[in-house]
Parts: C-alpha cells; structure tokens; sequence
C-alpha cells in the first residue's frame, strides 16, 4: 500500500530541486542526513544584499555566493549596472581621432562623445581652426557691393577686401576702359601735344574700380 508523502518530505524535495518551499523560502542541504539516526538540516539560502552580485546561485547542497560590484577603473566607463544577478559592464574610453574633436569627456556613466570638424563651402572661409575641444568656425565669404569694388580676392582662411569706389573731382571725368586703352589714347594725346602744344594728359588708374582722368590741359599762348 502507497503512503502519502507528508508537508515535510515535499519541503525536502523542492529543497533538493532548488526551489522555494511551501512558505516561499529558498532553502538548501547545509548537513546530509545520517540513515536513521539523523535529519539533514537545511538552512535558507543567502541573499545578496543591494550593491552585491550573486556570483553563485543558491543550490541543493550548496548557498549562493555574493561578490561586490565591480568598479570601473580610469580610462573607463559603466556601459550597464551591475544588477542582482549580473556584474557592472565596463568599456573603455572613446578616443576623438583626426577630423573630430571632443564635445565632452568620458566620465563614470557616460563614454566620450566625438563630433566631425565641420568642413566649410565655397562661399565660406575659415575663420576659426578646429581644436581637440572645439569646431571650426566658418563664416560666409563678403560680397562687393555697386559701390565697391574688390582688392583681395577670399582664400580657405581669409575674407574678401573691398574699397569703397572713387568720387570724382570737378573737371575730371569718369574713365571706364581698359588701362591699356587709356594708355593709347594717352600716347596719341601726347604726340598731338607735341605738335599742337598740349603739356599733360590724366594717368591710368591701375584695378578693378573706376579711374578719375584729368582731361588734357591746354597752356595759355
């Protein structure tokens, strides 16, 4: 005839299996019973207080094990926490490399955070170089206006120049061609003031603004 397992023989079975008794307590076999002179003691298993790992979980025959969190070092950061069950997940530091520079640094919880050097267009300069810590600033390239015209052209690390044009003077007129034109007509203007008596003729203003030519000048007879 079959006997009915009592509470204590199933409490001893889930003990050997590893898993919580009727009341919700893990348990394991701290001493083995003696046949028919002694019961096996069981003891509730340990655990791991707040901060500390389980490194070992709790057995039939055997307790849990607890270890301390493991703590990142320098040159290093916590990836993920160290948790009741699983230890801290530390990562070495990013370095920022040629072409980026470093928006923050790598702290405990956080790892370093690099950015691309911002590259600038062809209608900018650059004003500022890029350091370790810092971008460069990029500015837009300056434009001439009606009343300007330019004396230095833009390069990658400096701005365009520009000069005001010139306000022309009473008995002056304004000269828009070539140099080379006014040249001519000044060679031409000359031979005839030698035959003719002209003594002077305006000179050629030498760029990209408008020139103001004195027009010949007759001596009195």
């Amino acid at each position: 005839m079959r006997r009915r397992a009592n509470e204590s023989e199933l409490t001893t079975r889930h003990v050997l299996l590893g898993r919580p008794t009727a009341h919700g307590t893990i348990r394991y076999e701290e001493k083995a019973a003696v046949a028919k002179l002694k019961d096996r003691v069981c003891t509730n298993c340990t655990a791991c207080a707040q901060g500390v790992v389980q490194s070992k979980a709790c057995a039939a025959t055997a307790d849990a094990e607890c270890q301390g969190c493991a703590k990142c070092t320098r040159g290093t950061w916590v990836q993920k926490e160290c948790t009741a069950t699983a230890q801290a997940v530390c990562k070495a530091c990013a370095t920022c490399g040629d072409g980026f520079w470093q928006e923050s640094e790598c702290l405990s919880h956080a790892n370093t955070v690099c950015n691309a050097v911002k590259k600038c267009t062809a209608a900018e300069y650059l004003a500022t170089a890029a350091t370790a810590t810092s971008d460069a600033v990029c500015k837009g390239v300056r434009n001439c206006t009606a009343a300007e015209y330019r004396v230095k052209t833009a390069t990658k690390t400096s701005d365009a120049e520009c000069k005001a044009l010139s306000e022309c003077e009473v008995g002056s007129f304004e000269s828009k061609v070539q140099c080379g034109v006014l040249r001519h007509v000044a060679a031409v203007v000359l031979g005839a003031a030698a035959a003719g008596g002209w003594v002077a003729v305006g000179g050629c203003y030498l760029g990209e603004g408008r020139g103001c030519v004195s027009p010949p000048v007759r001596p009195a007879f």
